[in-house]
């Protein structure tokens, strides 16, 4: 798994190879805050259930998880874990394969 600031790296690299010219990390990590603020926000505007945000990686769904009982683990008591919203991605077919591609040994 990468972290953001390999994702960030990565992100200013292609900038470069894209000519622009002079992209700090800063402007990197920008574009990186834009693009998951701009995929949360278009995915939590539709309804559970809606279409979501399709892109070549896959789709990205609004989930919804109900309330649910979990414990206290120190003390083994009940506690009410509230529902929330969350984002949900399912990888397209084509992402897998590229997934699989890199992730097969090297003969």
């Amino acid at each position: 798994m990468a972290t953001r600031d390999e994702v960030i790296v990565a992100i200013q690299a292609g900038f470069a190879e894209a000519g622009v010219e002079g992209a700090t990390k800063k402007d990197a990590g920008t574009a990186l805050d834009v693009v998951l603020a701009a995929i949360g926000a278009t995915v939590m505007a539709e309804g559970e259930g809606g279409t979501g945000l399709r892109t070549n990686l896959g789709t990205f769904r609004r989930k919804e998880t109900n309330d649910r009982m979990g414990h206290n683990p120190q003390t083994g008591a009940p506690v009410e874990i509230k529902g929330r919203l969350a984002v949900a991605f399912k990888p397209s077919s084509a992402f897998n394969v590229l997934k699989e591609a890199k992730a097969a040994p090297k003969a």
